[in-house]
C-alpha cells in the first residue's frame, strides 16, 4: 500500500497545522485527532497513539511522527489466524466522508459497504487507505467474479484520497470563522469541559452541549472554538433570533451567501458540505413547543443526510430525535473559580466581609450570570454585606410567591435580575423592553435618535451596560449594536407584561411600527443603485427583527395594522432576496405574510405577496412553496373583486405558467393581467388628477411597476414564441413603467432581454448597445450572474457585425474582471457533480466563450490566463480522476471541451507576449490556429473560435486577414501538410 497517492511536499522538520497533517496522511481532521485520543486502539493492548507538540498554545504534528506513526498503522493489526477485527467507528466515518455517502466505483447509494483493497486474510490490515466504500454489486465483482480486479480498486482509492486532499485545499484556504459572538476575556474554570469540547470539535459531528439557563454554554462554546484549529468554517444561528425553523433557515442560507458569495438554491446541505462548515445552533430550547420539535426534526434529518458537516448544539433541554457522538454536560463553576469571577466584578475598594462572600457564593451555586449580577450589586449597595441584605430578603419574598422551600439557580437569577431591574430608572427600563424584542440587536445610534422615544438615550445605554444586562457589538464604533442575553430578555419581557401590560403591548407594537418605518426607508434609499450593498448589510443584520414583527402578527390576528406591518416590510424585503439569489428564504417569508394578509381578508396584499413569491421561486428555480401558494391563489380569485387583485392573480398564474414552460399560456396570463392593471391605475386617477395624496401615490407606483412586471412576462412569452420584434415592443413598455426602486434592478433585465431580440432580429450593432447598458447596471447593483451572462451574449453578439462595422465601446475592465469570476463560480457549480447536467454545463462555456471574446478584445488576456490556470486545478484535474473513476464518455466529452477552450484562453496572453516583443508571424499566428482547430463540436465551438481569430486579429492587432472560414481552411491545411498560410485580405 505504500506510495497508494502521492504526499504534498513538505520540509521533513517542519510542524505541521491539524489541516495540513490531515492533508499530508489524506485522511480527515477528525481521524487524525481520533488517532491521537485514548479511543484509539489499533489492536487488544495496543497503546500508541499519534504524538502531538505545542507550538504558541497551538496543537501541531512533526512529519517525522506521521511517517512513524502510518508506518505503525500499516503493520499487521492481529496476529496469523485470529478472528478479523471491524474497523474502529471514527475510520469508517472517515470512509464515509472520503466517498460521499455513495459507491465510489459506480456511485449506486445503495447497499454500500467496506471493502479491504488488499484482502483481511493476507495483509491482516484495517489501515484507513486500506479500506474504501463499494456497494454490494461491485463487491461481489471483486469476491466472487474476479472481473474488478484489486489494482482497479487501487486506482479508485488514490482517486477518493486525491479528492479529499482537494476539499481540504478548499478548506484551507476558506475563512475559518464568521461573525459570531466574542469570547468573553475572563474565562475561569471549566479546565475539564473545555478540554472535553476541544476534543470533541477535532473527533466527533455532531456534539451536544447542554446545562441550565445562563450556566455558560454559550462562552464555553465560543472558547473551545477560538482555541481549536479545525479549519472549518463557523455559521453560528442564535435561536432566540427566530421564533421558527423557517425564520432559522432564512438566516442559514444568508449566513452561507455572506460567507461564500453563491446563494444555496434551495440546497442548503450541498453548500454546507462543500464549506466544510461547523453548524452551530446556539440555545434551541428558546423555540417552545411545535418549533422545538421541529428543529429536533431538522437536525435529525441534517444528521443522516450531510456527509462533512459538523453540527454542534447547545441547549437547557435534551432533544429527543437527534443523536449526538458526544455531550457535554455543564454543571456550575467550582468554588474557587467563582470566587475569582466574583472578586473580578467587584469594584476594587468596596468593601466585602468574608461571611458575606461566601454567602453570596453559596446563594450563586457557581452560576456565572447569577455571579456577576451579584457583583454588580455589591457595587450599587456599596458593601457586600447590605448588598447580602438585600439578596436575601428579596429571596424570601420570591421563594413565598413561589412557594418553594429552597432556592436554585433558577430563582437567584431572578433575585438578583430583580434587584438589578427596581435599581434602574424608567428609560432604561424601557431600553431593555425593547432591546428583548429585538433579538437581532439594535443600533446604538438608532436609539440615540429618538426614534424609541427614550429622553436620555446614551445615558440609559450607559445604565444597562453599567450592570452587565446587555452585550454590545462593535463597541465605540459607527455600527455599535446593543444585544441580550436570553435569560435576561426572558425576565424583563415578562416583568413588563406583568407589571404594565397595556404599555408592554404599545411598547412592542410601536417597535414593531419602527422596524416597518425603517425597512421602508433602507428600501427608499436603495432606489438608487449604488445604494444597494448597504440594503443588503442592513437587512442581513435587521431580517430577526422584521421576522419578529411576523410573530407578533400571527399571535394577534384582531390587529389590521400588524397585517398592514408585515405586507410592508415583505414588499421591501423582496428586492434584497432577489438580489443575493435567497429565493427559497424569499418565498417562505412572502407566503408567510400573503398568509396574514389572506388571514385579515386583505385580499389585494395577498395576492400581491403571492406575486411576489412565485416571481422568488422563480427566480431561484425553488419548487418547494408553489403548493401552498396555488391553494391560496384559488381563494384569492374566488373573493376578488377590484382590478388591481384580478391583475395579481393573472400576473401570478403568468408567472407561474412560466414556470412550467407553457408560453402560450404565460402569454394569455401576462396580456389579461396587462388589462386589470391598465384599469385598476385608470379608477386610481380618475378622482383627482391634480393632486394625488403619499399613500394614494405610492399606491400608482406599484400598479405601475406591476404592469412593467406583466410586460416582461409578454416579452419572455413572445422571444420563446421567436414574436422577437413583438417581443422587443413588450420589453420598452415594461421599461416606461418601471418607477422607484424596482427600476435599479429590472432595468438591467430588460436591456438584457431587447438585446436578444435585437440579436435574433441581425440588429447586432443595436443588440451589443442593449448588452452594454445592461452590464453597466448590473454591475451597479452586484448581480454578477446577470453580469456575466450579459457579458457573454455581447461577446457572441460582436462576432456576428459586420466586418468593417465599427466595435462598440466595450465595458471597463472591472465589469469584465467581476464577469469572470462569476463564470468561473457557474464552471465549479456545473462540473463537480457528476453525472454533469450537459445542458447546464453547455450554456456555461458559451457563457464563457463569449467573455473570452470580450476581454480578449479588452487588452485582459492575463485576466483570461489567470482564471484559465485557476479553473485547471481545481476543475479539470480533480474531473478528469473522478470521471475515470465512474463517469461516463459524455462527461468526458463536457470536460474535454471546458478544458480545450481554457487552452484557448490561455494561448491568447502567449500571442500577445510575441506581438509586443517581436510582432506577430505566421507561426505565431498558426500557434493559436492549431487551439482553434482543437476546439469540439459543443455550441460551434470551432467555427465560432475561428470567428474569433479572425475578429481579434483584425481588431487587437490591426491584421488585414480573411474571415473565419478564411482561417479554418488555412489551418485545415496546415493540419494536412503542415504549412500554415495566413489568409490577407487585399
Amino acid at each position: 500500500m505504500d506510495g497508494l497517492s502521492e504526499r504534498p511536499d513538505t520540509n521533513v522538520n517542519t510542524l505541521l497545522t491539524p489541516l495540513d497533517a490531515a492533508q499530508y496522511l489524506g485522511i480527515t481532521p477528525e481521524l487524525l485527532f481520533f488517532y491521537t485520543s485514548k479511543s484509539f486502539q489499533k489492536s487488544s493492548g495496543a497503546i500508541r497513539r499519534l504524538n502531538t507538540r505545542s507550538d504558541s498554545g497551538s496543537t501541531r504534528f512533526a512529519q517525522t511522527e506521521l511517517d512513524a506513526f502510518d508506518h505503525y498503522l500499516r503493520e499487521p493489526w492481529a496476529d496469523a489466524g485470529t478472528k478479523r477485527r471491524d474497523p474502529p467507528q471514527k475510520i469508517l466515518a472517515y470512509l464515509h466522508a472520503e466517498s460521499g455517502g455513495a459507491c465510489v466505483r459506480c456511485g449506486s447509494g445503495v447497499g454500500v459497504e467496506t471493502a479491504h483493497i488488499e484482502a483481511w486474510a493476507t495483509s491482516r490490515s484495517n489501515h484507513h487507505h486500506n479500506l474504501l466504500r463499494i456497494c454490494s454489486a461491485c463487491h461481489c465483482e471483486h469476491d466472487l467474479h474476479n472481473s474488478l480486479p484489486t489494482e482497479e480498486l487501487r486506482r479508485l482509492k488514490v482517486a477518493t484520497i486525491d479528492r479529499l486532499r482537494e476539499q481540504l485545499q478548499l478548506r484551507m484556504s476558506a475563512r475559518t470563522s464568521t461573525p459570531m459572538p466574542a469570547p468573553d476575556p475572563l474565562f475561569v474554570g471549566r479546565v475539564t469541559e473545555l478540554a472535553m469540547l476541544r476534543e470533541a470539535l477535532r473527533t466527533e459531528r455532531f456534539v451536544l452541549v447542554r446545562g441550565p439557563g445562563g450556566v455558560g454554554k454559550t462562552e464555553l462554546t465560543l472558547q473551545a472554538l477560538a482555541s481549536t484549529e479545525t479549519g472549518r468554517t463557523v455559521l453560528w444561528i442564535e435561536m432566540e433570533r427566530y421564533g421558527s425553523i423557517d425564520a432559522m433557515r432564512s438566516a442559514l442560507e444568508i449566513a452561507i451567501h455572506e460567507r461564500t458569495g453563491i446563494s444555496s438554491d434551495g440546497d442548503l446541505l450541498v453548500q454546507l458540505d462543500k464549506m466544510h462548515a461547523c453548524l452551530v445552533f446556539d440555545g434551541v430550547e428558546r423555540l417552545q413547543g411545535p418549533a422545538l420539535d421541529a428543529i429536533d426534526d431538522w437536525i435529525s434529518d441534517l444528521q443522516i443526510r450531510v456527509n462533512t458537516t459538523q453540527v454542534l448544539v447547545t441547549s437547557q433541554v435534551d432533544l429527543q430525535r437527534a443523536r449526538f457522538e458526544r455531550e457535554v454536560y455543564l454543571h456550575g463553576l467550582d468554588d474557587k473559580a467563582s470566587q475569582c469571577m466574583l472578586e473580578h466584578f467587584v469594584r476594587p475598594g468596596t468593601p466585602i466581609d468574608r461571611h458575606s462572600r461566601d454567602s453570596l457564593l453559596t446563594f450563586a451555586d457557581g452560576h456565572p450570570l447569577t455571579l456577576r449580577l451579584a457583583a454588580m450589586l455589591v457595587n450599587f449597595f456599596g458593601s457586600g454585606r447590605v448588598a447580602n441584605e438585600q439578596i436575601e430578603r428579596r429571596g424570601v419574598e420570591l421563594l413565598e410567591v413561589q412557594k418553594q422551600v429552597s432556592p436554585d439557580r433558577r430563582t437567584s437569577l431572578r433575585v438578583c435580575l430583580s434587584l438589578a431591574y427596581e435599581a434602574l430608572d424608567p428609560d432604561e427600563k424601557r431600553l431593555l423592553f425593547l432591546v428583548a424584542n429585538a433579538p437581532g440587536g439594535l443600533f446604538s445610534g438608532w436609539i440615540e435618535s429618538g426614534e424609541l422615544d427614550i429622553a436620555n438615550a446614551q445615558a440609559s445605554i450607559a445604565g444597562v451596560r453599567r450592570w452587565s444586562l446587555v452585550r454590545i457589538a462593535a463597541p465605540g464604533q459607527q455600527y455599535e449594536r446593543i444585544y441580550m442575553l436570553s435569560p435576561i430578555a426572558g425576565y424583563v419581557i415578562s416583568r413588563w407584561q406583568t407589571d404594565t401590560p397595556g404599555e408592554a403591548r404599545m411598547l412592542t407594537k410601536a417597535l414593531a411600527r419602527n422596524f416597518t418605518m425603517m425597512t421602508a426607508a433602507i428600501d427608499k434609499r436603495s432606489e438608487s443603485s449604488t445604494e444597494i450593498p448597504y440594503m443588503i448589510k442592513r437587512f442581513e443584520l435587521e431580517l430577526p427583527n422584521l421576522l419578529r414583527v411576523f410573530d407578533l402578527a400571527e399571535r394577534e390576528p384582531d390587529d389590521i395594522e400588524l397585517s398592514l406591518f408585515t405586507s410592508g416590510i415583505c414588499s421591501a424585503l423582496m428586492r434584497y432576496f432577489f438580489i443575493v439569489r435567497l429565493g427559497d428564504a424569499g418565498s417562505r417569508v412572502m407566503l408567510r405574510g400573503a398568509r396574514i394578509a389572506l388571514r385579515d381578508g386583505k385580499m389585494k396584499q395577498a395576492s400581491d405577496l403571492l406575486t411576489q413569491m412565485i416571481g422568488l421561486a422563480s427566480r431561484n428555480e425553488d419548487r418547494t412553496q408553489l403548493d401552498g401558494a396555488k391553494a391560496m391563489l384559488e381563494e384569492i380569485e374566488h373573493e376578488a373583486a377590484d382590478a388591481e387583485t384580478l391583475g395579481n392573480v393573472a400576473l401570478t398564474r403568468a408567472l407561474l405558467a412560466r414556470i412550467a414552460g407553457d408560453a402560450p399560456s404565460t402569454e394569455y396570463q401576462a396580456r389579461t393581467a396587462i388589462t386589470h392593471f391598465k384599469a385598476a391605475r385608470a379608477e386610481q386617477t380618475k378622482h383627482d388628477t391634480t393632486c394625488i395624496e403619499e399613500t394614494a401615490a405610492i399606491d400608482l407606483e406599484g400598479i405601475e411597476n406591476d404592469l412593467a412586471s406583466s410586460f416582461g412576462l409578454l416579452g419572455d412569452a413572445l422571444l420563446i414564441q421567436r414574436s422577437y420584434r413583438d417581443s422587443a415592443v413588450a420589453y420598452h413598455a415594461a421599461l416606461s413603467w418601471l418607477r422607484g426602486a424596482a427600476a435599479a434592478v429590472n432595468d438591467g433585465q430588460l436591456h438584457h432581454q431587447i438585446g436578444n431580440c435585437e440579436s435574433h432580429l441581425g440588429n447586432h450593432e443595436e443588440a451589443a448597445r442593449y448588452y452594454n447598458v445592461a452590464t453597466a447596471r448590473f454591475h451597479a447593483i452586484g448581480m454578477q450572474e446577470y453580469l456575466s451572462n450579459a457579458l457573454g451574449e455581447l461577446g457572441h453578439t460582436v462576432l456576428n457585425f459586420d466586418k468593417d462595422a465599427d466595435l462598440p465601446a466595450l465595458p471597463s475592465s472591472d465589469i469584465i474582471v467581476d464577469g469572470l469570476a462569476d463564470v468561473a463560480v457557474n464552471l465549479e457549480r456545473c462540473y463537480t457533480a457528476i453525472p454533469f447536467d450537459l445542458s447546464a454545463c453547455a450554456a456555461a462555456v458559451r457563457k464563457l466563450f463569449g467573455l473570452v471574446v470580450v476581454a480578449s478584445l479588452n487588452n485582459q488576456a492575463l485576466d483570461l490566463e489567470v482564471l484559465a490556470t485557476n479553473l485547471e486545478l481545481k476543475l479539470i484535474e480533480p474531473a478528469v480522476a473522478t470521471i475515470e473513476a465512474g463517469g461516463s464518455d459524455e462527461d468526458m466529452l463536457a470536460l474535454y471541451h471546458l478544458d480545450m477552450l481554457l487552452v484557448l484562453a490561455t494561448s491568447i496572453v502567449v500571442l500577445e507576449g510575441c506581438a509586443e516583443h517581436n510582432g506577430l508571424s505566421d507561426q505565431d499566428v498558426e500557434k493559436v490556429a492549431k487551439v482553434c482547430y482543437s476546439q469540439g463540436p459543443w455550441i460551434d465551438l470551432r467555427r465560432l473560435s475561428f470567428e474569433w481569430l479572425a475578429l481579434y486579429l483584425r481588431r487587437r492587432w490591426g491584421l488585414n486577414v480573411g474571415v473565419g472560414d478564411d482561417l479554418r481552411a488555412a489551418a485545415e491545411h496546415a493540419a494536412a501538410d503542415n504549412q500554415f498560410i495566413l489568409p490577407r485580405q487585399n
